[in-house]
């Protein structure tokens, strides 16, 4: 098992706990459409047109208040999942 928040003094490994929180509606709009919508097109470019915003700028704000960029941001939350629910071998 996996926590999402673990219990201690252990570092906090997941995405969803781990990311600060937007300060920018835009960004913040966009997490919460990333979370809810995995199999959309979220790339950059589809990302930026839905924030209204050029994909460099939503380049900038990501990098700013998320700590990475949007593909690599995308790619974790997409992946979180199945990280934290896989079942691991115990050997």
């Amino acid at each position: 098992m996996v926590y999402l928040q673990r219990p201690g003094n252990q570092a906090q490994m997941s995405l969803f706990t781990a990311t600060p929180a937007a300060s920018d509606d835009a960004v913040r709009a966009l997490v919460e459409h990333i979370a809810t919508h995995p199999d959309d097109d979220l790339s950059t470019a589809a990302l930026a047109a839905r924030a209204g915003v050029t994909p460099r700028r939503l380049t900038r704000l990501s990098t700013e208040q998320l700590g990475r960029a949007p593909g690599r941001y995308v790619r974790q939350a997409r992946t979180e999942p199945q990280r934290t629910y896989s079942p691991r071998r115990l050997c």
